[in-house]
């Protein structure tokens, strides 16, 4: 772990626009208490230190980098953590179904959950299992930080996740009856793809659904909206402006490569 953060170090030396992404991108994990400096580390205890690195997302419309925690490097046990995590059963419910059951709706949505995985708090006594080197200068001494909530690129994360929402919809349901029907059988992941007969339907539906989440201490994003019966934008008042995703209309390009 520490030899590939040296090396991510010399990469951002050399490539500034990467290294001020990367420096905003942990800098936001940090304020946000998604990591915590381990002040006083017990060595002697089992842990595991987690490499990481950056991936670009060229056409995001949320940020343009990610730092990705690599949860399958061998250790020197000769084992990775994800070799040794306990995956979980399979929750998500199956895309296909997902996909023709919201065409049968005359007005449709999609939207996702703002940083679903690090709205997970992961138990204490874990957390020194997803331990991270980092220092934001060169001249600063390498510090070790724990990674204090659901963590992408480990084998358990989807599991985790999945599994507190309908946690969240089986305590709150009865709240909001059909927002944790639709959370529980349309979503996949932290995506959730569902709408109503009429435009009145899908606002009640979409207002339980924010408030549903926002109980579990989650934020929904990039509504993507498409009417069948109206050109009503009323399912986009009310919400901010960056909670809104522009459409994204495949065509005909010369790059052979796009991502959905």
């Amino acid at each position: 772990a520490e030899r590939r953060f040296r090396s991510l170090e010399m990469k951002l030396q050399t490539d500034s626009e990467f290294r001020k992404m990367y420096l905003d991108f942990m800098s936001e994990y940090h304020a946000l208490g998604h990591m915590v400096e381990w002040s006083d580390p017990d060595w002697s205890s089992p842990h595991n230190v987690l490499p990481h690195h950056g991936v670009f997302k060229a056409h995001s419309s949320t940020p343009k980098l990610r730092t990705v925690f690599d949860a399958s490097c061998k250790t020197s046990s000769g084992l990775s953590l994800n070799d040794v995590l306990m995956t979980g059963p399979k929750f998500q419910n199956n895309i296909c179904d997902i996909l023709i059951n919201f065409r049968l709706h005359n007005v449709f949505f999609c939207t996702d959950i703002r940083h679903m995985f690090r709205a997970i708090k992961v138990h204490p006594n874990d957390q020194r299992f997803q331990l991270i080197l980092w220092r934001n200068l060169p001249s600063q001494t390498i510090s070790t930080y724990k990674l204090t909530t659901v963590t992408y690129g480990m084998s358990s994360s989807p599991y985790l996740a999945i599994r507190t929402l309908r946690q969240l919809a089986e305590d709150e349901g009865h709240k909001f009856p059909r927002a944790a029907e639709v959370l529980q059988h349309q979503s996949y992941v932290g995506d959730i793809i569902s709408g109503g007969s009429s435009v009145e339907e899908a606002l009640e539906l979409q207002n339980q659904l924010i408030q549903l989440l926002k109980l579990g201490g989650f934020e929904l994003r990039k509504w993507l909206l498409e009417w069948g019966i109206s050109n009503s934008p009323q399912l986009l008042q009310g919400l901010p402006q960056d909670h809104c995703e522009i459409p994204v209309f495949l065509q005909q390009s010369e790059n052979p490569h796009f991502s959905i």
